[in-house]
């Protein structure tokens, strides 16, 4: 259960979140909005917003691997928004699937640093592997959601593991740590 105040700030950094999904998703072409309508923003933005730091990340998986794959193809091939794909900078040392753009195995990063998950779908944000990672914004129904572990997770900046995290990562744990998060 969350208290008054508790929720007053939920409902705050859904606002937030509303906004700069409802911007990024604005800056891509139009044609590109029907793979966004099950969507939904995860990962290490929530962090951030519930500590008043900067975002870094803002992740979006989409509805199931099927459409995961037909938004990379289609990205690949429309050259409007081909050309909203970041480029590569020279200190980037990962293999691209298209010269000179940010388009991984792992998602497509965008030049106004949106970044959508294209490896995987929404539903593996339940492995992913701290629980204040969890949270997420559903582009459906417009809804934030987030248990009480992980609100206390991020206000705590406690890192707690998720259970169904395949495998252990110091070094992933570490880049907290260095960040002033302690381990629970």
């Amino acid at each position: 259960m969350f208290s008054d105040n508790e929720r007053a700030e939920i409902e705050s950094v859904k606002a937030i979140v509303q906004k700069k999904l409802r911007e990024l998703l604005s800056d891509l072409p139009a044609d590109t909005y029907p793979f966004f309508k099950e969507c939904i923003l995860t990962g290490e933005c929530f962090s951030p917003l519930f500590l008043d730091e900067e975002v870094h990340d803002w992740d979006v998986y989409l509805k199931d691997v099927v459409t995961a794959e037909r938004f990379e193809f289609f990205v690949m091939s429309d050259t409007p928004t081909l050309n909203e794909v970041a480029e590569v900078t020279s200190e980037y040392r990962s293999i691209t699937k298209v010269n000179g753009k940010l388009i991984t195995a792992n998602g497509i990063t965008f030049k106004n640093g949106l970044q959508v998950v294209t490896q995987s779908c929404k539903k593996h944000r339940t492995t992913f592997d701290f629980v204040h990672t969890m949270p997420y914004f559903d582009m459906a129904t417009q809804q934030l959601f987030i248990s009480r572990q992980q609100y206390d997770s991020i206000k705590n900046k406690k890192l707690i593991k998720n259970p169904k995290f395949p495998q252990f990562n110091k070094s992933r744990e570490d880049q907290f740590l260095q960040r002033g998060w302690s381990v629970a």
